[in-house]
């Protein structure tokens, strides 16, 4: 079964509200961490943190992208 363009869009935004709940997830562990004075661990929940926003930021490019895939603007029509 195909999806539109449009659906895959809103698969993508489930998938960016999941997301959402890891980052808390991982900023309550980060806080435990620096609560015990774990470095170790506190860097290894920063990096994390840094990939899942990473990845948070791709897929709200890709579903703009795709929400917005057949508009009728073009780049070609804003330069001329």
């Amino acid at each position: 079964m195909s999806k539109s363009l449009f659906e895959l869009a809103a698969e993508y935004d489930e998938s960016i509200a999941a997301m959402l709940g890891c980052v808390q997830k991982i900023k309550k562990e980060k806080r435990q961490a620096y609560l015990d004075g774990d470095t170790d661990r506190f860097r290894l929940l920063s990096s994390k943190l840094y990939t899942v926003y990473e990845e948070i930021r791709d897929m709200k490019f890709i579903a703009e992208t795709l929400r917005h895939y057949y508009d009728d603007s073009t780049s070609e029509e804003v330069c001329a």
